[in-house]
């Protein structure tokens, strides 16, 4: 008898640690597709995708002259080695 209530008790043990698993798992899932859903939703608001088209662009000029300055600054160096 008491080799069997041991059994229970491991068993049940075993089965809830599962079920707990289980239920982390699902969460989690439920998660990502919630967080998923929300980004699908607020780009399908136009307003906020043409923000988001505005702010790429915006950064894209940025970049874009940042580059020219490294290549002005390039150009400068390898002339001024050069001339050493």
């Amino acid at each position: 008898m008491v080799k069997l209530d041991q059994f229970a008790v491991q068993t049940t043990s075993s089965l809830q640690e599962l079920v707990d698993t289980k239920i982390i798992e699902q969460s989690n899932r439920i998660s990502a597709v919630t967080e998923v859903f929300k980004d699908a939703l607020m780009l399908s608001n136009k307003t906020y995708f043409l923000e988001q088209v505005t702010k790429h662009k915006l950064e894209k000029k940025a970049v874009k002259k940042e580059l020219n300055i490294t290549i002005e600054k390039y150009k400068l160096m390898e002339s001024n080695y050069k001339q050493v």
